[in-house]
């Protein structure tokens, strides 16, 4: 690449980065004017989009050899906390990821087969 090429990227990309940092300034002035304002917090959520240029609207599940990945799973909030902690403990159950672990002898406030059974995992 020959010195002008390499001035001229150099030169878009400090362009590139002043705009994208406009672009979070307005963003983060716009979200905290909306607080002051009492208009709450709604958050921004980024969505997975496939290669057909279509918005994706289910979460994509990954999985590695020492990991698992939920990509583009979008919070109803705290409701759906409980629902998807149990989805995720069956399906690393499921891959064996949670052998190595012993039963707490402790009570526990939820009992897990009762929860698993309603959500008609294998228990």
């Amino acid at each position: 690449m020959q010195r002008r090429q390499r001035e001229g990227l150099r030169a878009a990309s400090v362009v590139a980065f002043a705009v994208l940092a406009a672009m979070v300034l307005l963003a983060s002035s716009q979200v905290l004017t909306s607080l002051a304002d009492g208009g709450g917090f709604a958050g921004i959520r980024g969505s997975a989009i496939n290669r057909q240029g279509e918005i994706v609207k289910e979460a994509i599940e990954r999985s590695g050899s020492h990991s698992y990945h939920i990509i583009n799973y979008n919070s109803p909030g705290a409701t759906g906390a409980p629902a998807i902690a149990a989805y995720l403990v069956d399906r690393l159950a499921a891959r064996g990821d949670l052998d190595h672990l012993t039963p707490n002898p402790k009570s526990a406030t939820m009992d897990w087969d009762v929860v698993a059974e309603a959500m008609q995992f294998a228990v």
